[in-house]
């Protein structure tokens, strides 16, 4: 009716060269509770159960960091890209998790809920910024342990059976999940926010900022008076504002809905999945505008021009040429990541071998993925991004598109 997990580990990590230490230790331990054997429930209750955990994981730091290395190539030598800001010692990084939870079942297992609690903080995390040109070994970035990131959120599952009888059979799951996460320990030497991409050719960065979650864009945007309208310069032409907050590449919330029925020896599978809240920013929409070559451009010419706040006939190539391109207004270019989608469908039958010597079992199963939109505001799939490294989150530049798959299954058993 109880029990406890107690894990402890050090590592020695040769990364960690040069460092005030080589090796870092991390423990964790967890307990669960079946109050189900421990108290007398009502008998609606089947089954009743609590945890609890705390946990620390350490990580190192890549290689050659703490032991920068020239290189050599076509005879040219070149000085290390990556090094440690002169005067600090780097170290590794950790990050402490708190979990509880709680898990029920009702009514002859018929009816379930699971809960998760979680509070997790990842400390001294290893980030790269602009090394200055004058710096005496020529490195390109200094890497420093700068952010510390901590994620709060809760995790519902709620499953049941609605229906159930010899021929026909219903089981449901929602899910629903929030994660909220802040960024704190830059330092003020730092203005205590940092840059994770540089705009170069393209108009957009990605920041850390202390107090502000992981995940925000900044961009430009058109110039704008304090009721929304777009302001022309004394000539006519659209202005432009300088770099600016546009969007949280985080969600609200998450949900995930699965249902299964079996009807005799048919059984029928479908999962919908949905992101509520949070930003993105497509860059391949802007560069197609500023080609000219979207439908949206293709459109504004027949029309004679483009409509923004009651002027109608505004030159398409120049406003396009304004906003559009990788270099233009990226931030009227951020669209609603709230999405649903009919993630998966399957459609299978169990066939009758109760007659045959050799099979014990046989199934055929039709199945489809990522089949269809139920609602989307973005002009492409949300949900995929240029990358999942750091400070490409929320960005869309020429990704590949969605791919629907389809496809069966045969399952034989013997």
């Amino acid at each position: 009716m109880l029990y406890a997990d107690i894990t402890a580990r050090n590592d020695w990590s040769s990364t960690l060269v040069n460092t005030g230490k080589l090796s870092f230790f991390y423990p964790s331990f967890g307990v669960t509770g079946i109050l189900s054997k421990m108290l007398e429930l009502p008998e609606s209750i089947n089954f009743a159960k609590v945890r609890m955990s705390y946990s620390i994981v350490g990580n190192d730091i890549n290689s050659f960091i703490t032991s920068p290395r020239n290189s050599i190539t076509a005879g040219n030598v070149s000085g290390a890209a990556i090094g440690p800001r002169p005067g600090e010692s780097l170290k590794p990084e950790s990050q402490k998790a708190f979990e509880i939870g709680t898990d029920w079942k009702f009514f002859d297992n018929k009816l379930g809920l699971g809960f998760t609690y979680y509070n997790s903080a990842t400390e001294n995390q290893l980030i790269l910024i602009n090394a200055p040109d004058t710096n005496p070994y020529g490195y390109k970035f200094y890497a420093i342990n700068a952010a510390s990131i901590s994620n709060k959120g809760v995790e519902l599952n709620l499953y049941a059976t609605p229906y159930n009888t010899d021929d026909f059979n219903w089981n449901t799951n929602l899910n629903y999940a929030l994660n909220k996460n802040n960024v704190s320990g830059i330092p003020d030497d730092l203005n205590g926010k940092v840059y994770l991409t540089k705009p170069t050719a393209n108009t957009y960065r990605f920041y850390l900022e202390n107090g502000y979650p992981f995940g925000l864009i900044e961009s430009i945007k058109l110039k704008r008076d304090a009721n929304g309208n777009i302001e022309l310069d004394g000539d006519g032409k659209l202005q432009t504002d300088d770099y600016t907050n546009v969007g949280d590449a985080n969600p609200d919330f998450m949900l995930g809905w699965s249902n299964a029925f079996d009807y005799k020896n048919f059984s029928l599978n479908l999962h919908i999945d949905g992101r509520f809240g949070g930003e993105v920013l497509s860059v391949t929409e802007a560069m197609l505008d500023g080609w000219g070559v979207s439908a949206r451009t293709g459109a504004a010419r027949d029309a004679g021009g483009v409509n923004i706040d009651g002027l109608s006939n505004f030159d398409t190539e120049e406003y396009y040429t304004t906003i559009g391109d990788r270099a233009g207004a990226l931030g009227e270019y951020v669209y609603d990541a709230t999405n649903i989608s009919l993630k998966e469908l399957s459609l299978g039958y169990h066939f009758d071998v109760s007659n045959s010597t050799i099979l014990k079992g046989a199934s055929l199963s039709l199945i489809g993925r990522n089949l269809l939109f139920l609602y989307k505001k973005a002009p492409y799939d949300p949900n995929i991004s240029l990358s999942t490294g750091n400070g490409l989150q929320g960005i869309d530049v020429f990704g590949l598109p969605a791919t629907r798959s389809l496809g069966f299954n045969v399952n034989l058993t013997f």
